[in-house]
């Protein structure tokens, strides 16, 4: 994950500043394997840094679903990069919504 940031701070559409950091990821990840939640919410993906450690957590609960609410990038061909960080083998326990969270309807 560290490599392909490197990358995106090089070349990414957005600001990496927009992720959260390792410590907040590595949290998410600790509660979600102790409390071993049904479902997870979270607004703001940016690359999905926190995304991916709280997908990782339910893969190794063996259960629960992330629903991840962003709006879309403003700048243009960015879309493709939300989430970008998470790997393909955890994205199944995940469903992104775009647009304005108190507008989500589930």
């Amino acid at each position: 994950m560290r490599r392909r940031m490197d990358v995106l701070e090089r070349e990414g559409p957005f600001p990496t500043k927009h992720n959260a950091d390792f410590a907040l990821a590595r949290m998410c990840y600790a509660v979600c394997r102790l409390l071993k939640p049904e479902v997870v919410i979270e607004t703001g993906v940016a690359y999905g840094v926190t995304t991916a450690f709280i997908l990782k957590a339910l893969q190794m609960n063996g259960r629960g679903r992330l629903y991840s609410i962003d709006l879309p990038p403003l700048r243009k061909d960015a879309d493709a990069f939300v989430g970008y960080l998470v790997p393909e083998e955890l994205k199944g326990r995940w469903s992104l919504h775009r647009g304005v969270s108190k507008r989500i309807r589930w």
